[in-house]
């Protein structure tokens, strides 16, 4: 099984799509409530970023819990120190959300160092960091940070 967590309109093929805010998604609810065992693939494609500082810790230690040993985790979010470094002209939004609904408001940033640190802290070993310009058409030449972490 793969599941893609906070999937919002974005939903990909194979996976069970989970999202809070959006009904577009296969299942809405929070992650925090649900329990699965033995999964081969959680990913989080510009999610992490609407979680706050604090619960960040707690969510990637339970999503972490999901997988089967040998799972990967895949995370994809703004890359917190470029945009810093060299602003684009919609930093505003960049860098605080779109903020349409309670689940498009940025609570967090991340850099490789910190994204690294935190999945290590949840007991995933991270394998992969890339360091890209998105080609999504929502989010065109906005600079990302992708891990793959392994259980």
């Amino acid at each position: 099984m793969q599941i893609n967590v906070g999937c919002g309109e974005l939903r990909l093929d194979g996976y069970l799509n989970i999202d809070r805010y959006d009904d577009r998604a296969d299942l809405v609810a929070d992650p925090m409530t649900l329990e699965y065992e033995d999964v081969d693939e959680v990913r989080m494609d510009h999610v992490l970023e609407h979680v706050a500082i604090r619960e960040t810790g707690p969510l990637l230690h339970h999503l972490a819990g999901w997988l089967r040993s040998g799972g990967q985790m895949v995370v994809e979010v703004p890359d917190m120190e470029e945009m810093m470094a060299h602003p684009g002209p919609n930093w505003l939004t960049d860098i605080y959300g779109v903020q349409i609904h309670e689940g498009e408001f940025h609570r967090s940033g991340w850099t490789a160092e910190s994204l690294v640190d935190a999945l290590y802290l949840t007991g995933v070993k991270p394998e992969k960091v890339s360091r890209f310009r998105s080609t999504h058409p929502y989010r065109r030449d906005f600079p990302c940070l992708l891990v793959v972490a392994l259980k």
